[in-house]
């Protein structure tokens, strides 16, 4: 069984934001079942800076509702890793230290060219031309982010969910299919006939209005 990852935002204004980092936050986690502790950082001007989100794992089936650092308690929610996205090409699924391109791609329009050129805009991972290629609102982005949400739910790798939810389609086209080629019952047989019959009444009595009644007027 893989561990868990969950996630907990402690603010910087507390006693828990700025005791220690680290080594006090892995010290307190320790304790309540985590096997691993990270805490996120941003980066501004060219210096990382710790933010408020700690990432931890542990082995517990469910994870803890709140855990509790330096007498605060915390909620603690389930951590889902964003999809990995390639810096060189911008292709969603690997990392720039795995990018098997040999140019950088323009992330307006997935194409290899001088900086200074004029380029449309194209998604390079769903060719739409509404968005750049690191959009977050691309149907491959949220495809993936769904993928890997179910992995995490289901604690199962990528390729697993993938090939759950392919057979969980399969089998729901496989009984569509079944029930749309089930033979019709006498009933059903009756009721469209009635109104097959009913639909040829209307046509007749409107074919008698329309050529009938003037005759006679005209008589």
């Amino acid at each position: 069984m893989t561990p868990a990852r969950y996630r907990l935002t402690i603010s910087a204004r507390t006693n828990a934001g700025n005791a220690g980092g680290l080594g006090t936050l892995l010290d307190a986690l320790l304790l309540q079942g985590a096997t691993k502790v990270e805490r996120f950082h941003r980066t501004t001007d060219r210096f990382k800076e710790p933010t408020g989100i700690v990432c931890g794992e542990s082995f517990d089936r469910p994870l803890p509702a709140r855990v509790t650092i330096i007498a605060l308690s915390f909620a603690v929610s389930t951590y889902y890793p964003s999809p990995c996205q390639c810096r060189k090409c911008w292709r969603i699924g690997h990392s720039k230290n795995h990018c098997t391109n040999s140019e950088n791609k323009c992330k307006k329009c997935g194409e290899s060219h001088d900086q200074t050129t004029i380029c449309s805009q194209k998604c390079i991972n769903c060719t739409s031309p509404d968005h750049t290629s690191d959009s977050k609102v691309s149907p491959a982005y949220r495809e993936l982010s769904s993928l890997i949400k179910f992995a995490t739910d289901n604690d199962v790798t990528k390729k697993e969910a993938r090939s759950k939810i392919d057979k969980s389609y399969s089998a729901a086209g496989s009984r569509s299919t079944t029930t749309s080629s089930q033979p019709k019952s006498p009933q059903e047989d009756l009721d469209r006939l009635k109104a097959d019959i009913h639909n040829i009444q209307e046509e007749l009595k409107s074919l008698k209005n329309d050529t009938i009644a003037p005759i006679e007027k005209s008589g």
